[in-house]
């Protein structure tokens, strides 16, 4: 099976060759620096070339395209099924059925809406824009009968719902619910800190 991945020529290389350390950057900011380099022409041009090479090893696009690639490849055969999720890596490569489920997630739901979150790009589809929480039918699979904490109240609530015979009803298994409970909380936690987009798969970071 081949297998293909979009990108830079920077992208590219940095996957090809690995994606510097904090060393190998403070390296090229102290060599930019130094000033007896400017008193040559040799000087000036190993500070010139010094400075291409930094722009191009410090690119953030450049080091997330990578990242994102390598976690394609790590996650390539990742079964199509449910389970629970806790790291960046498996959410970002996630596949159908738990992309349903995460973007579900009513707070993963009202940030894809508001623009705020990438929501797998397009390999996700929102065939339900309108619905959120209890009106939106994943999300009622995935919560159907188990315990849930009112955020104003602080109660402990269950809600149980009647589904059709139809496989697009079929709700998950307990155990799945349970693991599924727990991805949404793992997602809630990691998107809190604001820093990588966890339904990205380019790996974008977050504002």
């Amino acid at each position: 099976m081949a297998t293909y991945s979009t990108g830079t020529d920077s992208g590219f290389e940095l996957m090809s060759f690995g994606i510097p350390s904090q060393n190998t950057l403070q390296y090229f900011q102290s060599t930019l620096r130094d000033p007896m380099q400017a008193t040559t022409e040799i000087g000036r041009q190993l500070a010139e070339q010094s400075q291409r090479a930094f722009e191009f090893y410090s690119g953030h696009d450049a080091i997330n395209a990578a990242r994102a690639a390598i976690r394609q490849i790590d996650h390539m055969f990742m079964p199509d099924d449910i389970r629970e999720y806790q790291t960046v890596d498996q959410f970002q490569q996630a596949q159908y059925q738990m992309r349903e489920y995460i973007m579900a997630d009513p707070y993963i739901r009202d940030l894809y809406h508001r623009g705020q979150i990438e929501g797998y790009a397009d390999y996700y589809v929102d065939t339900s824009p309108g619905d959120v929480g209890f009106t939106h039918l994943p999300y009622r699979k995935m919560v159907d009968g188990m315990v849930q904490i009112d955020d104003e109240t602080d109660e402990h609530k269950i809600q149980v719902f009647m589904f059709g015979d139809s496989p697009a009803e079929e709700v998950p298994f307990i155990g799945e619910r349970i693991d599924l409970m727990n991805t949404m909380s793992q997602a809630r936690m990691l998107l809190r800190q604001r820093i990588e987009d966890i339904t990205s798969p380019t790996n974008a970071r977050l504002d």
